[in-house]
């Protein structure tokens, strides 16, 4: 038995990681570098800024990692048919490459749970916007409940080469400052 599970399941958990780690360093190498992924036809680059949230779930769900189901809006008329698409209770941000810290600037909206209450308020958050926030869009995801929040992370250290970062999320990524980063 390895880490509670039989052998022989262990050992298809770690072939399944390792192949994907190896099919991420192949892309890595291949690319020389950085690593380049492709997103809406345009290469997300070594170097290249913060991700919005929606593109960086969009590299997790390439490697395998489940996010919630969410869709992506260009406009407050378009919330209706993405809470059919997720349900209720959902969750609406403003979502853009250039926003980071959307709990700070009061660009998130919890529990929202029915029709009308997200049109009110995907109406009021895109009012919110700024004009150095470049291209935004309205990200609707569907609610989970937990008791924790987790942040990761991942760049290039011109030193230190791929980093990783994890630990505490949400609200308290930067009140509590519990993460840690790693070399990859």
């Amino acid at each position: 038995r390895v880490g509670g599970q039989p052998h022989d399941q262990s050992c298809r958990c770690l072939d399944a990681r390792c192949d994907k780690h190896a099919a991420f360093r192949e892309t890595e190498l291949r690319m020389g570098k950085g690593l380049v992924f492709m997103d809406k036809g345009v290469p997300v680059e070594q170097g290249s800024s913060t991700l919005s949230e929606h593109r960086s779930k969009k590299i997790l769900a390439k490697f395998g990692i489940p996010t919630v189901r969410e869709e992506l809006v260009s406009c407050p008329s378009g919330v209706l048919e993405a809470t059919k698409k997720v349900g209720f209770p959902c969750v609406i941000k403003l979502c853009g490459e250039k926003i980071a810290h959307k709990s700070e600037r009061n660009l998130v909206r919890l529990g929202v749970q029915d029709a009308s209450t997200a049109v009110r308020v995907a109406e009021e958050l895109w009012e919110l916007r700024r004009t150095n926030d470049g291209e935004v869009e309205l990200l609707v995801a569907h609610m989970v409940g937990g008791k924790r929040e987790l942040i990761a992370g991942m760049f290039r250290d011109p030193q230190f080469g791929a980093c990783i970062l994890l630990g505490l999320g949400g609200i308290l990524t930067e009140a509590i400052g519990d993460v840690v980063f790693a070399g990859a």
